[in-house]
């Protein structure tokens, strides 16, 4: 009876000194997998590069991808936050805060389906202003170099072709002419042999 009393005593203590979780589903798998394909929650490519040139305040990109990775290469004003660590208490007040100012939380890992766990349990713990990026940042970066190539970012105008070739011939001098070679050809012409008016030799 003593054993089980202290039992049920450790029990009960354990229960008013167990810590809360962080974060509480407010989605059930299959609800946040419905909107999986809802256009609505993915952002283009195109979309995706206004917002970055405009410098838009109303968007926050993450990069769920590792650190070494981000460090090679990221989205401009980006914000690394690997899936290993999204809940983290540091991470976890980045993403509160966002939510807080109304940002739209942009997701992007290597290519899409990198970015879809963390996107799902985002939707499941209730953060409604969650995007994917379609493709990827593999893709994108990839659009990006491309579009830049045919822009002025290189130097080249999309419109004007890259050598001026009159302008390059200009300066070159006509070749000399090379002794015995035909220039201007000249008409011959021929006078045909008068015909010999002496008779034929021989004869009886």
């Amino acid at each position: 009876m003593v054993a089980a009393g202290l039992f049920a005593i450790l029990i009960i203590i354990g229960l008013l000194t167990m810590r809360k979780p962080a974060v509480r589903y407010k989605l059930t798998v299959k609800e946040a997998l419905a909107s999986v394909t809802s256009p609505g929650d993915q952002l283009s490519i195109d979309k995706a590069n206004e917002i970055i040139q405009a410098k838009n305040s109303e968007y926050l990109f993450i990069d769920v991808r590792t650190p070494y990775e981000f460090i090679k290469g990221h989205f401009d004003s980006a914000v690394n936050i690997p899936l290993s660590n999204l809940f983290s208490e540091e991470n976890y007040k980045v993403l509160k805060q966002a939510e807080h100012d109304k940002k739209s939380l942009v997701l992007y890992g290597n290519d899409q389906s990198q970015a879809n766990a963390p996107w799902m349990l985002l939707k499941q713990i209730g953060f409604t202003k969650v995007l994917i990026l379609s493709g990827g940042y593999a893709v994108a970066n990839v659009v990006r170099s491309v579009v830049a190539d045919s822009t002025h970012e290189k130097g080249i105008d999309a419109e004007i072709a890259r050598y001026n070739y009159a302008e390059m011939v200009k300066g070159i001098s006509k070749p000399e002419q090379v002794p015995g070679s035909i220039s201007n050809p000249q008409k011959v012409t021929t006078t045909p042999k008068p015909k010999s008016s002496a008779p034929a030799a021989g004869g009886c």
